[in-house]
């Protein structure tokens, strides 16, 4: 999860349906998770921005066995579902001792990616359901839920959980032929000479 966050095409999330509670998840099950991307390595194209604020996250008082969904705050509007495209800034730490290891912030450009495309974690295509523009979330994300036994970088090792604060800053809907303009027949103008309406 490095800076190659804002290089890649095509991001998501592959989801399983499930409503989320305000606060914290149910516990899901475990699955077998095919290798998948680092989150830095899938597509962002924001264009950049002045760096915000930087969140504060703390690890955990216990290494995540389950996936935990925290709202810190509540946004509104569309709640994400499979298929919407979400803009968002995190930080991610290892929970295990609060080691950072990567950022949107400072990059002044946030993520956007596509809900149930199965390009980063299962731990975000769980957690990030029914999420709106404004919801800040924290994910205590168990290493099956993450990266499993591959490491990242330098600083995510083998078996790690992971920690993630994330602010969502849009949630898109998906679009399809049905919102496609009309097919207007416009006769074209001959000799005008004012702009009309």
């Amino acid at each position: 999860m490095h800076s190659q966050l804002a290089r890649r095409t095509a991001v998501g999330i592959a989801l399983g349906v499930f409503t989320l509670s305000a606060c914290t998840s149910p516990d899901r099950a475990v699955e077998e998770v095919p290798d998948r991307p680092t989150i830095s390595e899938v597509a962002c194209d924001a264009p950049p921005r002045s760096p915000r604020l930087k969140p504060t996250v703390d690890p955990p008082a216990e290494l995540p066995t389950a996936l935990v969904v925290e709202n810190i705050a509540n946004g509104t509007g569309r709640a994400a579902e499979p298929g919407d495209t979400l803009y968002v800034d995190y930080v991610g730490i290892r929970s295990a001792d609060g080691t950072e290891f990567d950022s949107t912030y400072l990059r002044g450009r946030p993520l956007n990616f596509v809900l149930d495309r199965g390009d980063v974690v299962r731990g975000w295509d769980l957690g990030m359901l029914g999420a709106t523009a404004g919801t800040v979330r924290r994910l205590d994300i168990p290493a099956d839920l993450a990266y499993g036994d591959s490491p990242v970088g330098d600083v995510v090792q083998p078996g790690d959980a992971l920690t993630f604060v994330i602010e969502v800053r849009a949630v898109i809907a998906p679009t399809s032929a049905d919102d496609a303009p009309l097919e207007l027949d416009v006769p074209a103008s001959t000799d005008a000479t004012e702009v009309t309406t």
